[in-house]
């Protein structure tokens, strides 16, 4: 099946515009233009360094506790806002490290490290 329509978008110098509108045909043509240069909103300079990748919170709470002893989510909220972490991301964080298997939940309200968590903060 053949195209009826077709759309195209290109960069022409002002003379070439010219000559193809005096050429005429049946053209529908729209025109988008800007008068002035796009500048980058940040520079990066020689003198800048890259900031250092962020440790997540899961890491971070497992760090906390690597030694072995039992925590509870109050003493995981703890090492959260230590770090500047946001007080509520303790809850999501506890859950993901359970169901991934970093942590297990060996009593209502107690956790513990487990060996696949510490080579998981390790590699973080």
């Amino acid at each position: 099946m053949a195209m009826k329509t077709i759309k195209v978008s290109f960069n022409i110098d002002m003379d070439m515009f010219a000559r193809m509108c005096a050429a005429g045909g049946d053209m529908d043509i729209q025109i988008f233009g800007q008068d002035h240069e796009i500048k980058p909103s940040v520079t990066q300079t020689s003198e800048q360094k890259a900031l250092p990748k962020p440790r997540s919170v899961m890491a971070t709470i497992i760090l906390a506790f690597v030694d072995g002893r039992t925590f509870s989510k109050a003493d995981a909220r703890t090492a959260i806002v230590k770090t500047g972490y946001a007080n509520g991301t303790t809850g999501s964080a506890l859950t993901m490290c359970v169901e991934n298997g970093y942590l297990k939940k060996v009593a209502y309200n107690a956790y513990k490290v487990t060996k696949t968590g510490v080579h998981y903060a390790q590699a973080a």
